[in-house]
């Protein structure tokens, strides 16, 4: 097996590699991906063997007391593994506000339901998952 290992232009550790095994090369994945909004990532995670992917996907400002759903745009999308949610107010980025009582991801959508409000602050949720078609 042989290593590959492509580094950002910066040369900083957000890099992401690939393998030869036995003359194929695998896809790039990312070791750390730098998590840009509306871009998914192949990471070197796997979960059953299958490479877990990842997505930061803006969903705006929350109203209290309500559910809001916002396409992530995901196509083939497999078994949802997690989800991480943030806030960024004012140049703060808080992640976990107790404000967001649920998150759920299904095959199109991300939803989230708030008690509290958060109609200044702009959300964000990173999911990961596997897809169907590895």
């Amino acid at each position: 097996m042989i290593r590959q290992d492509a580094w950002n232009a910066l040369g900083q550790p957000d890099h992401f590699v690939r393998y030869a095994v036995d003359g194929v090369w695998t896809p790039w994945e990312y070791v750390n991906p730098p998590m840009q909004l509306g871009v998914e990532y192949r990471t070197t995670e796997r979960h059953n063997n299958k490479p877990v992917y990842k997505k930061a996907v803006n969903t705006g400002a929350l109203s209290a007391g309500t559910s809001k759903s916002v396409a992530h745009g995901v196509q083939d999308i497999g078994l949802r593994l997690s989800a991480l949610y943030g806030l960024n107010n004012d140049g703060d980025n808080l992640v976990g506000n107790p404000g967001i009582t649920g998150i759920l991801v299904d095959g199109s959508n991300i939803t989230i339901t708030t008690a509290a409000g958060f109609s200044t602050s702009n959300s964000w949720v990173v999911i990961a998952y596997t897809k169907t078609t590895n």
